[in-house]
């Protein structure tokens, strides 16, 4: 019996490091094909559950079964440019029939933001945090995000993409 649980104990710590490991290697995406020289230099872009990530300069970045995904993204050093949708959902209070969304989904019209990443640099998107659905709704017609530094610096701002 004793060698039961201890054999149960080792299967599940392997199975929790598995599973951390898998965890930590989703949670930063590398927006390149194959190897690089800057990618040991790579800068990181912290994207809040609220942005999805559409493509970086030019690649399609991967759709995830779950939309609210806090993901980062590893950038190489140089121009970069990032298109991403702002999106929030808003709990309806009001009595859902059968197959009706029980929220509110707000999202913005695709964006883009174009900067110069420096090696080894964090950055992250900095918007407006909507309190309620119908402030959403104005915000959405005039959304902008920008791009900030580790620093607390603005080095860009969204504009809409064509």
């Amino acid at each position: 019996m004793c060698h039961v649980r201890g054999f149960f104990k080792l299967v599940v710590l392997m199975l929790s490091v598995t599973l951390v490991g898998c965890a930590s290697s989703l949670a930063r995406i590398d927006t390149w094909q194959g190897d690089s020289a800057g990618a040991a230099d790579a800068a990181v872009l912290k994207s809040p559950g609220e942005i999805t990530v559409v493509q970086v300069n030019g690649r399609e970045m991967t759709n995830f079964l779950m939309d609210d995904l806090a993901l980062d993204y590893a950038l190489l050093p140089g121009e970069n440019e990032v298109v991403f949708v702002y999106k929030t959902i808003w709990a309806k209070s009001t009595v859902v029939r059968n197959g009706e969304s029980k929220v509110h989904v707000i999202e913005s019209e695709p964006q883009v933001v174009r900067f110069e990443a420096e090696a080894g640099e964090t950055y992250r998107f900095d918007f407006d945090q909507p309190e309620s659905r119908q402030e959403a709704e104005q915000e959405m017609p005039e959304f902008s995000a920008a791009i900030v530094s580790s620093a607390g610096m603005t080095v860009a701002s969204s504009t809409f993409w064509d």
